[in-house]
C-alpha cells in the first residue's frame, strides 16, 4: 500500500500540534475518501509516519467521520509507541528545529522489553533476598516493575497531551471571543 509523502508530513505535523491517534485516522480517511481498503492504508501510514507496526482494534472505517470517545483506547499504546520512536520520525526531536514549540519536547518513552531488562539489572541490589526467589518469582517481580515503569511513561505522555489540548482550547476560545467582539463592533 503506497502512502503519500505529503500526507505523512501532515500526520506528523498534526501529531506534533496535539492531534490524537483517532484524529490522525480521520485525516487519513479524509485524504483518501476513494480508497476501498482503508484498514491497510491506516496501517501503512502509521508505519511510515511514526514507525508503529500495528494499529490494533480499528472500528469499521465509516465510523471515523467524526470523533467518538470509543476511540480513546487508541491512545493506550499508540501514543507511547509514537513517542518511543520519535527519534526516527520527528525532525524537531533530532535537530531541535522547533525548540520547545511542541508538546513532545522533553518526552521519552522506552519499550516494555527495555523496562524489563532495566528492572532485572536493579534486582542485584536485593542480594541474598533476590537469590532466594525462584526464577518464576523473579520474573513476576520484574514484569510488575517493568509494567509500572512503562505505565508511568504512558501517564506522562497523556499529561503532556492533555495540557497541549487545553492550550488549543484556550487559543480557540480567544479567537472566537475576538471574532465575536469584531462582529458586535461591526453591527
Amino acid at each position: 500500500m503506497n502512502t503519500n509523502p505529503l500526507v505523512v508530513e501532515e500526520l506528523r505535523a498534526l501529531f506534533r500540534d496535539g492531534a490524537t491517534p483517532s484524529r490522525l485516522i480521520q485525516h487519513i480517511v479524509e485524504r483518501h475518501d476513494e480508497e476501498q481498503n482503508c484498514y491497510s492504508l491506516i496501517q501503512a501510514y502509521f508505519r511510515e509516519a511514526f514507525g508503529v507496526n500495528m494499529v490494533r482494534g480499528l472500528r469499521p472505517l465509516d465510523k471515523y467521520q467524526h470523533s467518538d470517545l470509543r476511540d480513546a483506547f487508541l491512545n493506550d499504546d499508540l501514543l507511547h509507541e509514537m513517542v518511543e520512536k520519535q527519534s526516527t520520525w520527528n525532525r524537531a526531536a533530532n535537530h531541535r528545529e522547533l525548540g520547545n514549540a511542541t508538546w513532545l519536547a522533553g518526552l521519552t518513552a522506552t519499550s516494555l522489553d527495555d523496562h524489563f531488562h532495566e528492572a532485572a539489572s536493579g534486582m542485584a541490589e536485593l542480594g541474598n533476598l533476590w537469590n532466594r526467589l525462584d526464577p518464576k518469582e523473579q520474573a513476576v517481580i520484574q514484569r510488575l516493575i517493568a509494567g509500572n515503569s512503562w505505565k508511568y511513561e504512558q501517564v506522562q505522555i497523556l499529561i503532556q497531551l492533555a495540557e497541549r489540548l487545553q492550550q488549543r482550547v484556550n487559543e480557540l476560545e480567544s479567537q472566537l471571543k475576538k471574532e465575536t467582539e469584531t462582529a458586535v463592533d461591526n453591527g
